[in-house]
């Protein structure tokens, strides 16, 4: 075979036209929920405990006189129902059989056309869950999932469900103040300083910033913010342009922690870019990171006092004949 019917052969050009990958491993917004810790549900729900320790200075007292009694930190109970998604994908005779009728052979790629499928129902469940994951932390008051909700197919039924983020994670707004001269991004009061304030409140020191490309361009163009970057660690202008390429591709793979040009600014340790993206029912290419927000989240260390992903069990039914009660649990593969 010659080099140019190699290249134009039919695996080839198949390759060639296959547009997207199948993801094949969690997005970043899951994984940072892991990096939370990862719990097993038996049922239906799940249930855990969260405590946030106080701060307050211990009481001045004689050397013989009692102690202040300080009130135990509130313990607080998460009672979560889990929602249950589902993918399927029918394949006609016609796409595995040589001829529609019993007893024919399969076509010479039918192996093949069966794990595509596996593949794209496998990548639609984990863009579920990084949509649930992502639309969690972009609103830290809560948000609700219902199936009024634009990133669902017409028709899918969901359970609606109310979460929240413990902590009160600071999910910021960024308007036209973050990119005009006048602006005080970095020593002012009612940016990065005022959000690090407000997070502190909270008990958490903030580690990581979270945002869009074009979140970042933003800060790119503040003057304060450029002069940092001209001014810390060598840094110039030229490295602008890497942080709208860093951390997360389009379709989520990458460290969801990397850091980037912009790291540091604000006292921050990582800024990160997450700018990868979902087609929802109407067909449109949405990011999951809203563009104008951004979100800050505490060190790895502390991720587990704020975030947590629960898997729960799946049931998948065998191929094979069950006879009797007894018998019952073979027919599921968990």
């Amino acid at each position: 075979m010659s080099q140019l019917d190699f290249l134009l052969s039919v695996p080839t050009m198949g390759r060639i036209v296959e547009k997207y990958p199948s993801i094949t491993k969690a997005g970043p917004f899951q994984q940072l929920f892991q990096k939370g810790g990862v719990e097993k549900a038996p049922g239906g729900r799940y249930y855990y405990e969260k405590i946030t320790n106080d701060r307050r200075l211990a009481a001045i007292r004689d050397y013989e006189a009692a102690g202040f009694v300080t009130p135990k930190p509130t313990r607080r109970f998460v009672d979560q129902g889990m929602i249950t998604v589902a993918e399927k994908e029918v394949l006609t005779p016609k796409e595995l059989f040589m001829t529609a009728a019993p007893g024919m052979p399969l076509v010479a790629n039918a192996p093949e056309v069966i794990a595509r499928a596996v593949l794209r129902g496998f990548a639609r469940l984990i863009r579920t869950r990084e949509y649930f994951c992502a639309r969690i932390l972009q609103d830290a008051s809560g948000v609700t999932i219902s199936p009024s909700a634009t990133a669902w197919l017409t028709g899918a039924t969901q359970v609606t469900e109310t979460f929240s983020v413990d902590g009160s994670l600071q999910t910021y707004a960024v308007g036209a103040g973050w990119d005009v001269e006048t602006t005080r991004l970095i020593s002012g009061d009612t940016q990065l300083a005022d959000a690090q304030r407000t997070f502190e409140g909270t008990g958490f020191i903030a580690k990581h910033l979270l945002y869009s490309r074009d979140t970042a361009k933003a800060i790119i163009a503040n003057i304060e913010a450029q002069t940092w970057l001209a001014n810390s660690a060598g840094q110039n202008m030229a490295f602008y342009n890497q942080v709208l390429a860093a951390a997360a591709r389009l379709q989520g793979d990458g460290d969801t922690l990397e850091p980037n040009a912009l790291s540091g600014i604000g006292d921050i340790a990582k800024h990160v870019t997450l700018d990868h993206h979902y087609t929802n029912s109407s067909g449109t290419v949405t990011r999951y990171m809203d563009d104008g927000k951004a979100i800050m989240l505490p060190g790895e260390d502390r991720l587990g006092e704020v975030l947590g992903f629960v898997e729960g069990p799946v049931f998948v039914p065998r191929n094979s004949n069950v006879i009797g009660a007894e018998q019952a649990a073979e027919f599921f593969d968990v």
